[in-house]
């Protein structure tokens, strides 16, 4: 099963960086006045997501019995890295983090075999870390470094309506 996940991984991530260099006109897109790829799905969001799972899939995999060697999952593994740079998804960079503090939270303290507990203790004290520096620079300035506004590109204007209309028919 991981050798197929690997399989469909590697096509979806080489597949899409190799037709949005060779024919831009299918594998990039034009989102807020810049290019960036969107790959075999045809969509940045999901090319960004399907690159942020591969580069933590190939950068694991060779941890798992019976897993490739590391000389071969490196180059995916960065390849999957600049598709997701240059798919500039700020989700998928957010699920790419959320997918190495679990890798760090579950997988480390096994490799080195310390408490299980250590790992969430570590993963809680990041968490704490990660939300003083957004305290400290503000919201504004730790969205910016995603590319994002506070308003996430004016989609809290969009859940304020979805929560009033929701409060207006709770049923339906």
């Amino acid at each position: 099963l991981l050798a197929l996940i690997g399989l469909v991984l590697a096509v979806l991530v080489v597949g899409g960086s190799a037709l949005a260099v060779i024919a831009p006109d299918h594998g990039r897109q034009l989102y807020e006045g810049s290019v960036v790829w969107s790959g075999l799905q045809g969509d940045k969001n999901n090319f960004g997501l399907t690159a942020a799972l591969a580069a933590l899939f190939f950068a694991t995999r060779p941890l798992f019995r019976g897993g490739a060697s590391f000389l071969a999952c490196l180059p995916l593994s960065a390849l999957a890295l600049v598709a997701l740079a240059m798919s500039d998804s700020a989700t998928a960079l957010g699920a790419l983090f959320a997918g190495a503090t679990l890798i760090a939270v579950f997988l480390v303290p096994v490799l080195v075999r310390a408490p299980q507990l250590a790992g969430v203790l570590a993963a809680l004290a990041a968490l704490f870390l990660g939300a003083a520096l957004v305290a400290g620079f503000g919201f504004g300035e730790a969205f910016g470094l995603f590319g994002r506004s506070t308003d996430l590109t004016g989609r809290a204007e969009i859940w304020r309506s979805v929560i009033a209309l929701i409060g207006r028919e709770p049923l339906t």
